[in-house]
């Protein structure tokens, strides 16, 4: 069983850059912390797991992300960050 990261960035970790190839794979059977990285050895795994992400990528609905209200400000719900529901009429 593998574990596959595909990165579009390198991450930022406590204010400095983390370099970090593309993809990574981990054999989550002999590797459960996932620590050592065998994209190298397993090219074919690797092409298997990026074939599934981009068909499920071509297939996945665009995320909704609604625009910016000021209904979740903390002053006006209790000082509290959380959700709202607005009722339509």
């Amino acid at each position: 069983m593998y574990s596959i990261i595909h990165s579009i960035a390198d991450a930022n970790v406590n204010k400095r850059v983390v370099k970090r190839p593309l993809v990574q794979l981990f054999n989550v059977k002999t590797d459960p912390t996932e620590s050592e990285d065998v994209s190298e050895s397993n090219p074919e795994v690797v092409e298997l797991l990026l074939a599934k992400l981009a068909k499920h990528a071509a297939t996945a609905r665009k995320p909704f992300f609604p625009s910016d209200t000021y209904l979740c400000d903390p002053a006006l719900n209790g000082n509290v960050w959380g959700p709202y529901i607005t009722l339509r009429s």
